[in-house]
């Protein structure tokens, strides 16, 4: 058992020590706790007034505070194992992390208590009014609850098995993730109360009131006793559930397919720019090939014809030396020579046009973007830039008149 010698020395409210000494009676009560009852005298609070009183951390096993009046009292982690508590008022009162196993509030008015994480392991709050108590993280295991007032009440995360709660009313109270597990809930009114995440295996549902209750995330599959139509309630909701979920399961997978199309039309884009910049490639080499073969094969031919018209110059210099008549022998040296002339004129007009066509093949067509470029590039003259001599030629006579 804890001492209270350090507790026992901290000044209380005036009030408190107007009509009993509240520091004498806790010390007298914790020498007959740790001497289990042969000294010291058991505190016995039974209709004082103790509302605003600060008992947290105290050792108050067994005290007996039936019907007093504890409102706004802190008894945050206080030791108060089978108290007597019973038709004690507590509104307001912070018990949050207490140690209340077999305490009795049998009828006590806990409005707006703050119980949060404390243990209320078999304790009796039959016919209790604890509306809007906060019971997060509480342990109520074994707990007497008959003809409770719960409403809106807050039991997240609390543990419930095997309490007995028949007859209360849960109206609009959170048992989200609370574990009711072979908890008796018969008669019980649970009206627009959550259930979400909460463990109901073996719970005991016998004519309760289940009306509006939130079926989101709740298993009643393994509940006992639970209306055919609420069964049924709760098949309906987990296929609605469902059928949302296949909807945006739906919808993630359209939008899927719609991303792996948009992704397929890149790559072929990509793909025909790639094929268009290879063909492009591919038709200016084989270009340059044609045209390094065409300048080998005019170089082949040029000679070719060149030492032709130098056998025919040749031929026609021995034939002029052979002819007696000297002018004929000239015309025949003209003739060759402008023969010769005329070659090279056929050639090269022949070689400037195979050149200009395959300098037209391998030039890019005319689009539309290039034609604009070009016309913008060019310089454009309005009337308002040209000088009025240049505008409007002056008419001008052929006689001795005056000008216009």
């Amino acid at each position: 058992m804890n001492e209270l010698s350090a507790e026992s020395d901290t000044p209380l409210p005036a009030a408190a020590q107007v009509t009993f000494d509240l520091n004498a009676m806790l010390a007298d009560h914790a020498r007959w706790v740790d001497t289990d009852g042969k000294e010291g005298k058991r505190a016995n609070f039974r209709g004082y007034d103790l509302s605003g009183v600060d008992l947290s951390g105290y050792n108050l096993t067994e005290a007996n505070f039936r019907s007093a009046n504890l409102t706004d009292a802190n008894f945050g982690g206080a030791n108060l194992h089978a108290a007597d508590m019973a038709e004690a008022i507590l509104d307001g009162a912070d018990i949050s992390h207490a140690m209340l196993s077999g305490v009795s509030l049998a009828r006590a008015q806990l409005h707006r208590v703050n119980a949060a994480g404390a243990d209320l392991t078999t304790a009796n709050l039959t016919a209790a009014i604890a509306e809007n108590i906060n019971l997060t993280n509480a342990k109520l295991s074994g707990a007497i609850l008959r003809d409770t007032n719960f409403r809106h009440a807050d039991f997240t995360h609390a543990l419930l098995r095997d309490a007995n709660m028949r007859g209360a009313t849960l109206v609009e109270a959170n048992l989200s993730s609370a574990d009711l597990s072979s908890a008796d809930c018969r008669d019980v009114n649970f009206d627009r109360t959550n259930f979400a995440g909460a463990v109901l295996a073996q719970t005991n549902f016998r004519d309760a009131k289940l009306g509006g209750v939130d079926l989101h995330a709740a298993d009643f599959s393994l509940a006992l006793d639970v209306a055919t139509e609420f069964h049924e309630l709760s098949l309906q909701s987990e296929r609605t559930k469902l059928q949302e979920e296949q909807v945006k399961l739906a919808a993630w997978r359209s939008d899927l397919e719609d991303r792996e199309r948009a992704i397929l039309k890149e790559k072929k884009n990509i793909q025909a720019a790639l094929d268009e910049v290879q063909g492009k490639q591919e038709e200016h080499a084989g270009q340059a090939l044609r045209l390094g073969k065409f300048a080998r094969g005019f170089r082949l031919r040029f000679f070719v014809w060149l030492l032709f018209m130098l056998i025919i110059i040749v031929l026609t210099a021995l034939a002029a030396t052979q002819v007696d008549n000297l002018q004929t022998g000239r015309l025949a040296g003209i003739i060759g020579s402008a023969a010769f002339v005329l070659l090279l004129a056929f050639m090269s007009m022949l070689r400037s046009a195979q050149i200009a066509r395959i300098l037209k093949k391998m030039a890019p067509p005319a689009t539309e973007e290039t034609v604009e470029k070009t016309a913008d590039a060019m310089p454009v003259l309005s009337s308002d830039k040209i000088p009025e001599e240049a505008a409007v030629p002056k008419k001008r006579g052929f006689g001795f008149g005056k000008k216009d």
